[in-house]
């Protein structure tokens, strides 16, 4: 979950300081008191809660996966992070790899011809057992990303960078009085002019070994002390010799300095150790899974940076007279951050009240700018301990391509702007399936060509499957000819990469899905892999994540919304993974028969049976609306995209980003 914040005097917390790096500071003093001195960016990733800003969009990532003592998981992930940026669900994946891989290539170098081999007969059933219903090792599971530190196991990766190169000016937690702690500490020593450099080196060292008890022993907390202060605690010791003769009394304090900045580096060192082995105790274990996805961990993301079209300008604004002028990405310095979650439960009620403490501590203890338009989104990944088989994938390709066109009216208008294309480009539009089947351009379908290749008997097999599964009666032909293709595909890899994002003519490169199917494999999904397995050369050590990443939310760190969301995408998996055939059937059949219109929402979650609350959750006034010439209606927030700038900020809580009022209304 990427998002704007501004780091808050008003409470900071304790503990091991993994968000330092998020510290972020005014350019200079803010022209409104009601202003703190510190602003940062975020980033959270759910699975990993991440919030990120958009160079499409900014969203959160949520993964899931993982084992349980009691019973066997499904995954779900959650990030907020830039639509076009590359969530790393379970794999590290280097982001220049990811760039070669999908952004902006050459027409020429995307093109890959068809095979050429004999179309085989395919005698492996698509639905092979992932693993036992009902066993202790089913269960479904989420993991969000999102800044926090409170109570929540976290580390911090390498390549988190600070803004400046101030020690002190970095720290999440409350800084000591390092004035007052030199002020009452004292050494003594006599002067003995028969002393050499050693001897009197040895003396400052046992000073600066005095000076790190004398800080522990009162709560000082010597990871936090900044060069000036240990100039200081030298003059400090200076002070307190006395001695005639300054050069040894120098060799002292050189070497008395010296000291403590070694014992500051190794508490330093200590607790990255300590952090590097943090885990969640709620994580979800899974084979292959990174180490990164078992705890929380901040990262930097450089492209969170407020500007280009998603820019915190003026007008985007209410600006009072007396701030006339101000623009908030002149009056303060941002600093992008993106902050992941571990691998959590999907189906257990503490993985809702881990989220929910994580949103308030981030809330608590920051500034965090009010959401807006093109700036961040909120991605979730869904996925199993044991992977998927083909035939989930097949269901939820159905589905999705059937409900995406309403369903994504649950969020705000912006997510299906035409700006947003490249990041979550439609089923039913910008796949590569669909674009091989009606994209107008030759070249671009040629370019993308991906139409399933199947013997007759194993073609006349899967047509039958699929009509099992969908009412082909209620469908258009359009719908038919996208979902036939669909149940066609014989190999994971195949329709995985049938439903990546297609090439854009206007970009001049390959889209992104708002459902990116990050899975490999023939008929079961082959283990998550790190950066480290991967094999640029091996298509069978390409990176895998085996998640489905819904990328279709904005972002936001309201936990009550991101809750809410997640129980919708909870009654799709049961329908992907869980359902029979017959009541998948009669879902499909009655979306494609009475869900067409953006008007039919609330149809479409009653037929989902999403939770009542959910359901009326997301028809709230205050959250809904209107189009006044289309009568479309989208998600919105009370300030209607216009922020106000003497209260810029989300309140401090887990709930709704503009007040207590909005969850009272939501409650009653």
């Amino acid at each position: 979950m990427r998002s704007k914040i501004l780091k808050s005097p008003r409470k900071r917390p304790s503990g091991p300081n993994i968000l330092r790096a998020l510290h972020a500071r005014p350019r200079e003093e803010p022209p409104c008191a009601a202003f703190p001195l510190g602003v940062a960016e975020l980033a959270s990733v759910m699975g990993t809660l991440t919030t990120t800003q958009d160079h499409g969009s900014q969203d959160q990532d949520v993964h899931s996966s993982g084992e349980d003592n009691s019973r066997d998981q499904n995954m779900t992930d959650f990030a907020v992070d830039d639509e076009n940026e590359d969530e790393d669900d379970y794999e590290d994946v280097d982001e220049e790899e990811e760039e070669e891989e999908e952004g902006g290539s050459d027409a020429s170098d995307l093109f890959n011809e068809l095979p050429d081999r004999t179309i085989e007969e395919d005698n492996d059933p698509d639905d092979p057992e992932v693993c036992e219903p009902g066993s202790i090792e089913d269960q479904d599971c989420l993991g969000i990303g999102t800044l926090t530190r409170n109570g929540l196991p976290a580390h911090e990766p390498d390549g988190l960078e600070v803004p400046d190169g101030q020690e002190s000016d970095i720290g999440d937690e409350e800084k000591p009085d390092w004035d007052e702690a030199i002020r009452n500490f004292t050494v003594r020593a006599e002067y003995n002019p028969q002393r050499g450099h050693y001897e009197n080196g040895v003396i400052g060292y046992n000073f600066a070994n005095e000076f790190a008890a004398y800080s522990s022993t009162n709560g000082y907390d010597l990871r936090t002390i900044s060069s000036v202060d240990m100039e200081n605690a030298s003059k400090r010791v200076e002070e307190c010799l006395g001695w005639p003769n300054q050069t040894h009394t120098a060799q002292v304090c050189a070497h008395f300095e010296f000291k403590v900045a070694n014992h500051r580096e190794e508490l330093h060192q200590l607790e990255v150790r300590a952090l590097e082995r943090a885990e969640d105790p709620n994580h979800v274990r899974v084979s292959g899974l990174a180490d990164r996805y078992r705890a929380w961990t901040a990262v930097e993301d450089g492209r969170v940076g407020g500007d280009g079209f998603d820019s915190m300008t003026p007008n985007r604004y209410n600006i009072p007279s007396h701030r006339s002028g101000d623009v908030p990405m002149e009056v303060y310095v941002w600093f992008p951050s993106e902050v992941v979650s571990p691998v959590l439960p999907a189906d257990s009620d503490e993985t809702a009240r881990i989220i929910e403490r994580a949103c308030r501590t981030l809330r608590t203890n920051f500034r965090i700018h009010k959401p807006m338009e093109y700036s961040t989104g909120f991605h979730v990944h869904l996925g199993h301990q044991h992977g998927w088989n083909l035939l989930q994938l097949k269901r939820f390709a159905t589905l999705w391509f059937l409900m995406e066109r309403v369903l994504i009216h649950i969020h705000r208008k912006d997510r299906e702007s035409e700006y947003m294309d490249p990041w979550m480009a439609k089923f039913g539009e910008g796949t590569k399936l669909a674009q091989s089947l009606w994209h107008p351009n030759a070249h671009v379908r040629r370019l993308v060509h991906c139409l399933p290749q199947t013997a007759p008997r194993t073609r006349a097999r899967n047509e039958a499957e699929m009509e099992r599964h969908v009412v082909t009666e209620s469908l258009s032909p359009r719908q038919e000819e996208f979902i036939r293709n669909v149940w066609l595909y014989t190999r994971i890899d195949d329709l995985g990469d049938a439903m990546a994002g297609g090439y854009s003519l206007k970009y001049e490169g390959l889209m992104r899905s708002a459902v990116r199917m990050r899975v490999t494999g023939h008929k079961k999904t082959n283990t998550p892999n790190t950066r480290h397995d991967v094999n640029l050369h091996d298509p069978s050590k390409a990176r895998n994540a085996q998640t489905l990443e819904v990328r279709t939310m904005h972002g936001t760190v309201d936990a009550n919304h991101i809750n809410h969301w997640i129980a919708v995408l909870r009654r799709i998996l049961y329908y992907v993974r869980r359902a029979s055939r017959e009541e998948f059937r009669e879902l499909a059949g009655n979306i494609s028969a009475n869900v067409k219109e953006p008007q039919h929402l609330a149809q479409l979650l009653r037929l989902l049976l999403v939770p009542d609350r959910t359901q009326r959750y997301f028809f709230l006034p205050h959250n809904r609306d209107r189009h006044p010439g289309t009568g479309e209606e989208w998600f919105t927030y009370p300030d209607k995209d216009r922020v106000d700038w003497d209260q810029p900020f989300m309140v401090p809580s887990h709930g709704a980003t503009h007040g207590q009022y909005y969850d009272d209304m939501d409650n009653n």
